[in-house]
C-alpha cells in the first residue's frame, strides 16, 4: 500500500499533461502505448541546447544550404577572368596557356583570349586568321566578295584553299548553254539576248539571235539600214525631211534650217552663228533672222 500513493499521482500528472480531460481507467487506452495522445520521448535526447548550430552540421547562417560557390562534386566552378584557365577553359585573360600565333600554324601577330575565355586568332598573320593577308587569294570563309557566278559559274559554293593561295570552284556548276538562260560568262543563251536587238545594234530591222555557243549574238538575220529607203533607221541620223525631231541648235548652231543630205547625215549649210535677242550687234547682219541692231537700246539685237 505505500506504493500506491506515488503509482496514483504519475497517472494524474500524466492525464494533465497529455489530456485534459478525466482519464477513464477501465479504457484500455489509457495504458496502450500505441493508443492516440502517447507521445514517444527520446530518451537519449540531449536535455539542454546550448544554441550551437554545429551540433547538427551546420555552418552559420547556412542552415542546411549548400554552398552556391560549390560545384557539384564539392569543387569551385570555372570562372571565365579570373586569370587562371579551368577545366572548360582554352586560355583565361593574360594566361593563354603557353600558345602563341606560330603554335596555332600563323605565321605571327598577337595571341589574345577574349571575353568567353576562348583563344582569339584575329590579330595573328597568315592563312586562318579570317583576314586576306598579303599573297593571299582568301582566307577561311572570307573569299573577297567573290562567288561561283563571279568566276564565270552558273552556281554552287566557292571554297578557299588551306593555305589560302586560291578558290576552289570544285563545288560550283557549270553554266550549260542552250538551257535558255544566261548565267556565268554567257553573252546570250537561246532567246535570252540581254535585252538587245537588231535596232540597238544600229540596224535596220531584223531578228537577232545568239551563236550556238553562246558566246556572241548572232546579227546575221539583222537587215542593215539603207539610206534612201524614206526611214530614218538604223544609224542614220536622218532620212530625207525626216530629222527624227532634230534642228539646228541641236547641231550646235543658233537659227537656220536644218537639212539631211543624200548620205543621211545632217545638211547644216543653212544653218546660222547669230546672235539672240539682246545680245551685242555691230550690224543687222549680225543678229539672227527677224531681227535687227537698234543703237537705241545700245546696240542690241532687237525685233
Amino acid at each position: 500500500m505505500r506504493h500506491c500513493a506515488p503509482v496514483a499521482l504519475a497517472l494524474v500528472a500524466l492525464a494533465c499533461a497529455v489530456d485534459p480531460e478525466p482519464l477513464d481507467f477501465d479504457s484500455p487506452d489509457a495504458t496502450d502505448p500505441t493508443a492516440e495522445g502517447w507521445e514517444e520521448v527520446d530518451t537519449d535526447a540531449s536535455s539542454s541546447d546550448d544554441g550551437d548550430p554545429a551540433d547538427d552540421g551546420a555552418t552559420p547562417g547556412e542552415a542546411g544550404t549548400a554552398d552556391p560557390d560549390d560545384s557539384a562534386d564539392g569543387g569551385t566552378p570555372d570562372t571565365c577572368g579570373d586569370g587562371t584557365i579551368d577545366a572548360s577553359e582554352a586560355c583565361d585573360s593574360g594566361d593563354l596557356g603557353g600558345a602563341t600565333c606560330q603554335s596555332m600554324g600563323f605565321d605571327g601577330g598577337a595571341l589574345t583570349c577574349d571575353a568567353s575565355c576562348r583563344i582569339d586568332t584575329s590579330a595573328c598573320v597568315g592563312c586562318g586568321n579570317g583576314t586576306i593577308d598579303d599573297g593571299e587569294a582568301c582566307d577561311g570563309a572570307i573569299l573577297g566578295g567573290q562567288s561561283c557566278t563571279s568566276v564565270g559559274f552558273e552556281d554552287g559554293e566557292l571554297s578557299c584553299a588551306d593555305d589560302c593561295s586560291e578558290v576552289i570552284t570544285d563545288a560550283c556548276t557549270v553554266a550549260e548553254c542552250g538551257d535558255g538562260v544566261r548565267n556565268g560568262d554567257e553573252v546570250c543563251d537561246a532567246a535570252d539576248v540581254a535585252g538587245a536587238t537588231c535596232l540597238s545594234l544600229g540596224f535596220a530591222s531584223g531578228d537577232l539571235t545568239c551563236a550556238d555557243d553562246c558566246s556572241e549574238l548572232d546579227t546575221s538575220a539583222c537587215v542593215a539600214a539603207v539610206c534612201g529607203d524614206g526611214a530614218q533607221n538604223g544609224d542614220e541620223a536622218c532620212e530625207g525631211d525626216d530629222l527624227g525631231g532634230s534642228d539646228c541648235v541641236d547641231a550646235g548652231f543658233d537659227d537656220g534650217e536644218l537639212g539631211c543630205s543624200g548620205d543621211c547625215t545632217f545638211d547644216t549649210s543653212a544653218c546660222l552663228i547669230c546672235q539672240q535677242f539682246g545680245e551685242d550687234c555691230r550690224s543687222d547682219a549680225d543678229c539672227c533672222p527677224g531681227m535687227h541692231c537698234d543703237a537705241f537700246f545700245g546696240d542690241l539685237c532687237w525685233p
